[in-house]
């Protein structure tokens, strides 16, 4: 018989317990889907409600559901939505949607427009305006660079070595990660809102080939399963980058994040009909 102290046993339950939660929202969002496809708009709207319950619900979520409520001329509910939207710190300027025309003509919408600047105010005070403008200025850097024609440069090391450039810049963004992770703690949905987390993921994504063996994975990864821990990350936060880097390393993948990105969907479902 195994004997876990007091403590053991509660952090057990209370992982457990969340795990849970995390894969009946996953249970909802799948039969959303289903629902979609038998174009059950009702019954969709119900299962995408709970799906945006929670802090990790991602901007295509949401657009989702306020769609869906606008397609069926539910606007107030539509409305509260988007307020929610705002306040978890998700960008407007995603909601610039033609399908959301018939919301916007309501009066709901009307109303909505004249606290929408106090929202995204009470917004931005909830959220941590430090880490979102580092992670936007480390994101700007990130991208200006890949977005260059690297031909554009007369220099011919620029030229001839694009790949070490990015890398330099990679590898000084994730060490300015590590620094502020040490300083601030791990950031979180909650804490930065969606729009910031994903800035986030996009820097980690440029490391997720070294996963296992680059010596700021190890200097972030406590911090990052300590807000799993507290249940402020998902428990699959970590997921997607263990998979790839079992990819890249020729192995089979551990959680299956990876299934769509490289597997055809109707060969996969014949695999699982056949095990």
């Amino acid at each position: 018989l195994h004997v876990r102290s007091r403590r053991q046993r509660q952090m057990c339950i209370r992982d457990r317990t969340y795990t849970i939660a995390q894969n009946e929202l996953d249970i909802a969002e799948c039969k959303g889907k289903i629902a979609l496809n038998n174009q059950d708009s009702v019954l969709a709207i119900e299962h995408y409600l709970q799906v945006i319950s929670n802090d990790f619900a991602s901007t295509y979520n949401y657009i989702l559901t306020i769609t869906l409520l606008a397609h069926q001329k539910e606007y107030q509910k539509a409305t509260t939505v988007t307020e929610h939207y705002i306040l978890k710190g998700h960008p407007f300027n995603s909601l610039n949607n033609k399908n959301l025309n018939g919301l916007k003509e309501s009066p709901y919408w009307n109303d909505f427009l004249l606290k929408k600047d106090s929202i995204i105010g009470v917004s931005k005070q909830q959220l941590d305006q430090g880490w979102i403008k580092l992670l936007d200025n480390m994101v700007y850097m990130d991208q200006e660079f890949r977005s260059f024609d690297i031909t554009f440069f007369n220099d011919s090391y620029l030229n001839e070595h694009p790949y070490l450039m990015m890398t330099t810049i990679d590898s000084v963004n994730f060490n300015k990660l590590v620094k502020t992770c040490a300083e601030k703690g791990f950031p979180t949905y909650k804490s930065i809102g969606f729009n910031a987390m994903s800035n986030l993921l996009l820097l980690l994504w440029h490391h997720r080939y070294s996963y296992q063996t680059n010596p700021n994975w190890v200097k972030i990864r406590p911090f990052i399963q300590r807000e799993i821990d507290a249940g402020n990350l998902p428990p699959s936060f970590l997921a997607l980058f263990i998979d790839q880097y079992q990819i890249s390393t020729n192995q089979p993948m551990i959680y299956g994040m990876l299934l769509r990105a490289y597997y055809n969907p109707v060969s996969y479902t014949h695999l699982r009909a056949h095990e």
